[in-house]
């Protein structure tokens, strides 16, 4: 013990770094990576973002508001959203002479964007879509998972098969989806593979898909290592 304090924001980064550089690369693809990765989005979180402002953006919406606004006294975040919300509804009405719903919604954008910009680190580990207009990087589908997909496929196909693209699309705390393109006895395939994982959001992915009508879904459920079968998977092949 140094006896000198350490804000909150750097032991946040500390343990991000030490789940990085120990914890993950010593856990096998599943519903404990994804876990300590979405630990990493929760503890980068923690360490960026500001104090909430609701005073600044009420304040800043009541400027956009200009003579729109109400009384001087309703300056509370929730009545001013209020406000602008009958603002722009009015102007869908064509009751916008002056044009204060071109400003009320741009203030609006612009909050939108700080709101993403601070919650990116929980939306690229939770959902696994960064908050950005930028293609993702590719992710290759780990070889162990690679292997149990092509025997399974085999089987589906009464035949051997050859994987052109597998790439993981997302990975959350509930579900993994993996993109799937083959090479089939009958010709080119390509399949969408939802991992159900158990999570704490998990849901029947096969009746989720039964409601897709874009698919034409196959179920099956094979053994991970050791034999268990304890994960469902389910692929859908697009029309």
């Amino acid at each position: 013990m140094t006896g000198v304090p350490v804000d909150d924001a750097l032991l946040w980064r500390t343990l991000t770094a030490t789940i990085d550089d120990v914890v993950i690369p010593a856990l096998p693809p599943g519903h404990a990576l994804d876990t300590a990765v979405q630990l990493t989005g929760l503890a980068r979180y923690a360490a960026s973002r500001p104090a909430a402002d609701p005073d600044g953006r009420a304040r800043r919406l009541r400027e956009a508001l200009g003579s729109a606004a109400g009384p001087a006294t309703a300056t509370a975040l929730e009545a001013v959203l209020l406000e602008a919300s009958q603002v722009l509804v009015g102007a869908i009405r064509g009751a916008d002479p002056e044009g204060v719903a071109a400003k009320v919604r741009a203030m609006l954008l612009d909050q939108l964007d700080e709101d993403i910009r601070i919650a990116a680190p929980l939306l690229e580990t939770f959902s696994g879509h960064p908050a950005t207009d930028v293609e993702p990087v590719e992710r290759g589908v780990p070889a162990g998972e690679l292997d149990r997909l092509v025997r399974w496929f085999s089987d589906v196909h009464g035949g051997p098969v050859g994987v052109e693209r597998a790439i993981v699309i997302s990975g959350g705390h509930s579900r993994r989806m993996l993109r799937i393109d083959l090479h089939t006895p009958a010709g080119p395939a390509a399949y969408v593979v939802r991992i159900e994982q158990g999570g704490t959001f998990g849901t029947d992915g096969t009746l989720e898909a039964g409601a897709c009508a874009r698919w034409r879904r196959q179920a099956s459920r094979w053994p991970r290592s050791g034999g268990s079968m304890d994960r469902r998977y389910s692929a859908g092949r697009s029309s």
